[in-house]
């Protein structure tokens, strides 16, 4: 039985034997007026032990019933006052719950705020990352071997039975592209680098590491591009890639991955990928599987980055399945290691 049953129950009875305890009193009166109307008004005595024995019998019966009764009506109202008193506590210790709920309630909505404003932040940093990686893309620069070639070759013909004075004047300039052109120029040199008559070869070899900053990688006699390994893969994009014109971009593309691999930002890696095109994505295939960390290439690797080449487009087409592997040799991890 609840607190407002038992009020209510308490209630009833504290009437009913109020009632009670009124009769009682009125009845426990009525001798008591009789006996004087009779004594008074009538000039009729009793004897005293008559007289006794009558207010005894009946005044004091319903008297002492009455104050019985008034008594109860009295425990009954303690009893109600403490009912009132537990509902009061009741009420309070809800309204103290509904206020703990209230504040819980505007602690989410707070934790909240505080997560939407900061994934806004997360994010709109994230944009702005991805903008400076595009401005930095767009300045890649690189020595334009493609173009240079043809303007060599057509030097060549035109220089035919002249003397050396005369073919100089053909000889073309190298110039430099920018962008899409330079990641192009980029591949076209790699593979002069590795697949090319005289590819692999450096004038200034005994210099090589006290210039580059790194040791020189010996070209085996034996070398074919299918059995390229890792370390030589390391080796060959390190002398291609030039600080000058792909410091920035590369510096910017590392904090890139680094903060989307920190803040759970994943999906945003196909939006990058989408941004770029077929050679640069060749590029930096095996520059990422070559010159990062291997926490951070399992990142990548496990969110399918640059899964989207084509293996006839890499140097060779086992290259894609040699990257992947797990395992991978000690000389390329002290290559990873290695100051630069």
């Amino acid at each position: 039985m609840d607190i407002s049953q038992q009020k209510s129950t308490l209630n009833k009875q504290i009437e009913i034997f109020s009632w009670i305890g009124g009769i009682s009193a009125v009845f426990a009166l009525l001798p008591l007026i009789w006996a004087g109307y009779q004594v008074l008004g009538n000039h009729a005595f009793f004897k005293e032990n008559e007289l006794g024995d009558f207010i005894g019998g009946t005044s004091g019966t319903f008297a002492s019933f009455a104050g019985l009764a008034f008594v109860y009506v009295a425990f009954l109202g303690q009893r109600l006052q403490i009912l009132m008193q537990q509902e009061e506590l009741e009420s309070n210790r809800q309204e103290m719950e509904y206020t703990r709920m209230e504040i819980q309630g505007q602690r989410e909505q707070l934790e909240l705020q505080n997560n939407y404003i900061k994934n806004e932040q997360v994010v709109s940093i994230l944009f702005r990352l991805i903008d400076s990686f595009i401005e930095n893309r767009k300045n890649v620069t690189y020595l334009d071997h493609i173009n240079y070639e043809k303007r060599l070759r057509e030097a060549s013909k035109h220089g035919q039975g002249s003397s050396i004075q005369e073919i100089q004047k053909y000889l073309p300039e190298r110039d430099v592209v920018y962008g899409n052109d330079a990641f192009q120029n980029i591949i076209v040199h790699l593979k002069e680098w590795t697949i090319g008559l005289n590819g692999w070869r450096i004038a200034d070899f005994p210099n090589f590491e006290k210039v580059n900053g790194f040791k020189f990688i010996v070209k085996p006699d034996n070398f074919k591009i299918d059995s390229l390994t890792i370390n030589q893969a390391g080796f060959i994009i390190k002398a291609i890639t030039n600080e000058e014109s792909l410091g920035s971009y590369l510096r910017g593309l590392v904090h890139l991955l680094n903060y989307i691999k920190n803040n759970n930002l994943s999906e945003f890696l196909k939006v990058i990928e989408s941004q770029m095109g077929k050679s640069e994505r060749v590029y930096l295939f095996y520059w990422i599987n070559t010159q990062l960390s291997e926490e951070l290439i399992d990142f990548l690797r496990s969110n399918y980055f640059l899964n989207t080449i084509s293996p006839k487009d890499l140097l060779h087409p086992d290259h894609k399945s040699l990257f992947i592997q797990k395992n991978r040799d000690e000389n390329f991890r002290r290559l990873l290691t290695t100051p630069k």
